[in-house]
């Protein structure tokens, strides 16, 4: 709103553009004649800014808000010459867009939120990578629905990762109460390969056992999210609850390099417990272009408390009590969309029993993606500078590949654990990729490390959105 006048972008003459309304008198007028569209009108002291799109995306335009220069009702509709009315011309069966020759009825029907709940509507590659975890490539096949209203969203499929891991799972999430339910099940192969903080450090070399066991895992989530947003910034409080009944049993152990290579043996084994968590989480983080690789200012910590619950407790088993603290810290880089982010992470057990719990603590990168859970105590401190290589826009098969951009990252990393400190350094090119049309990015990572036993290349991939 503006004055008497209501202002807002529309479509009505084929192209995106900025009209008003006279509230006083109901007429209606068209402030801007864009070519290719504008978009997101705000009015200040009588000057109206608008982001209109170019060649090189939106750009942000001002133009003086006065009536005498907009165009009336019944002129703006004879228009002809935007560009959607020439590309009609090449199609069959040109579409009436002025609004005048309307011959459908459209009845309205009463909407049931209980038959109208489920709605798959699309499918695709989903990251189920915690981005707190840069040494785990994990994702999703996914099939996905969404319901009319957005409050019930469900998700079910296939998921995999580079370690042995592969299960079915669903998700379900309601928001149409408050606080957010979600619930989450999953069955299938789990795989890890164990740390052993109390051996010699170069055991992490020499030797690799993998290991993959059954487990199914039925956890309940309660959200209770806050939105301080405001000006520039995004801003959340969040807390949450969350239950995670888990079953596991016959484990199946491999050698996969050093001592006693390609062993491979079973181990029959089950066993049932409960891991409940409490998390507060904070986040400031600044809207940014969507050429930047982070955001210019940024700032997020989460505390948490987990505890673990052994089905069968005997008087000389407790449980076992962890607690961790993590954050971020984002900050502008020497260049327009280059960006610097530093994460830290603490956690250490309260109480310790037979039953490790995971937390949500990186190991530092070119290292071997070990399970850390069995660490007492446990510091990271993980630095990023990312930069644009190259806007490539590349369609490297039509309809098929298209290369969207090529960046990189150099990165510090920093970790101590069990009394050991260990570091890396080096440098990751991510190729930013559209598989099908699909929209979503899928990165392609080259990592080359330099770490306290050597020189390390990988090959990463990841869902990004």
């Amino acid at each position: 709103f503006y004055g008497k006048y209501i202002v807002f972008s529309s479509e009505q003459n084929g192209t995106d553009d900025v009209y008003a309304m006279d509230l006083s008198t109901s007429q209606l007028f068209q402030v801007t004649s864009s070519r290719f569209g504008a978009r997101y009108p705000s009015v200040y002291k009588n000057d109206l800014l608008f982001s209109n799109y170019t060649a090189d995306g939106y750009e942000i335009y001002k133009q003086f808000f006065k009536q005498s220069r907009w165009l009336t009702e019944d002129k703006f509709l004879k228009q002809t010459d935007s560009l959607v009315f020439t590309l009609l011309k090449d199609e069959k069966g040109l579409p009436d867009l002025s609004g005048k020759n309307i011959d459908t009825t459209i009845t309205s029907k009463p909407y049931r939120k209980l038959l109208h709940m489920f709605n798959p509507h699309s499918w695709g590659l989903i990251s189920t990578t915690p981005n707190y975890d840069p040494q785990r490539n994990e994702g999703a096949i996914s099939l996905i629905s969404t319901d009319k209203l957005s409050t019930t969203q469900l998700a079910f499929g296939y998921k995999y990762d580079n370690i042995g891991s592969n299960k079915a799972y669903a998700s379900l999430q309601y928001l149409g109460l408050y606080p957010i339910f979600i619930l989450d099940y999953e069955n299938g192969l789990h795989g890890y390969v164990p740390s052993r903080w109390d051996t010699v450090e170069k055991w992490l070399l020499k030797c690799d056992t993998l290991f993959r066991y059954k487990r199914q895992v039925f956890s309940q989530n309660m959200i209770i999210p806050f939105d301080f947003s405001g000006g520039a910034y995004s801003r959340s409080l969040q807390f949450s609850i969350s239950n995670q009944y888990t079953s596991v049993g016959d484990y199946n152990i491999k050698i996969v390099r050093g001592y006693n290579k390609n062993t491979a043996f079973k181990i029959p084994y089950s066993a049932y417990y409960d891991i409940l968590t409490y998390q507060a989480s904070f986040s400031n983080i600044m809207y940014s272009p969507i050429k930047n690789l982070m955001p210019r200012f940024g700032q997020s910590i989460v505390l948490g408390y987990t505890e673990g619950i052994p089905s069968l407790i005997s008087s000389n088993i407790t449980n076992s009590k962890r607690t961790f603290i993590k954050g971020d810290l984002y900050l502008p880089g020497f260049y327009k969309h280059d960006g610097i982010h530093v994460f830290g992470g603490y956690t250490t057990y309260i109480t310790k029993n037979s039953l490790n719990i995971s937390h949500p603590i990186p190991f530092a990168r070119g290292y071997k993606k070990y399970e850390t859970s069995t660490a007492d105590e446990m510091f990271s401190i993980m630095t990023n500078y990312s930069f644009t290589l190259a806007n490539s826009d590349l369609n490297i098969i039509p309809s098929t590949v298209y290369l969207k951009r090529i960046t990189a990252n150099l990165f510090f990393d920093y970790t101590s654990i069990a009394a050991h400190t260990y570091y890396s350094g080096g440098v990751e090119v991510n190729f930013e990729t559209h598989f099908l049309n699909i929209p979503t990015p899928f990165i392609l990572q080259l990592r080359k490390s330099y770490t306290k036993f050597g020189e390390f290349f990988e090959f990463n991939y990841n869902v990004s959105f």
